[in-house]
């Protein structure tokens, strides 16, 4: 399964807490799914698991920690549900990316030239009229920096883009 890049749990978290407010969530609910997945988060810390995204093992592992901290079976619930809905919304990212750029045939030179670019878009997250507008110069093959050019507001931004991303751009 190819994506684009696996971010680190605390760039997941972000991304997860925009697409609740994106969503409407009330202030309530978003609070307590945050406060569940960065409690997640701590426990991932504490038990030297890196900042990827959890294996199912680790999440079993948290589970436990819950009961053995003697908490309520709803305050668990509570937890379990928030960091679910984190997955399945990771999950669905993850599946509308892989359908992107399963669209780019690689028979075709265009093909060739637009799955780099969807990548790029992905990993970076530009705005359409600034990708669209991105010229060869405007990238940093060596620190993988990319100069947006009178973005939104007529301002110049600097994105970075990814090792993996970096690697196909150089190839």
């Amino acid at each position: 399964m190819a994506v684009v890049h696996e971010p680190d749990f605390g760039a997941a978290r972000d991304l997860f807490a925009l697409y609740c407010k994106a969503k409407g969530l009330s202030a309530r609910t978003l609070e307590t799914y945050l406060a569940s997945i960065d409690e997640l988060g701590t426990f991932l810390a504490q038990s030297d698991r890196g900042d990827g995204i959890p294996l199912p093992q680790d999440i079993r592992a948290f589970v436990a920690s819950l009961l053995d901290r003697s908490l309520a079976r709803t305050a668990i619930s509570i937890r379990l549900r928030s960091v679910r809905c984190f997955f399945n919304f990771l999950a669905r990212e993850e599946t509308e990316q892989e359908a992107l750029l399963a669209q780019p045939n690689p028979c075709y030179p265009t093909g060739k030239r637009n799955r780099p670019h969807l990548r790029l878009m992905l990993d970076t997250g530009p705005r359409l009229s600034e990708a669209t507008a991105l010229r060869w110069r405007d990238i940093d093959l060596t620190t993988g920096k990319l100069m947006v050019r009178q973005g939104k507001g007529a301002k110049d931004r600097t994105l970075w883009i990814g090792d993996e991303d970096l690697t196909m751009l150089r190839g």
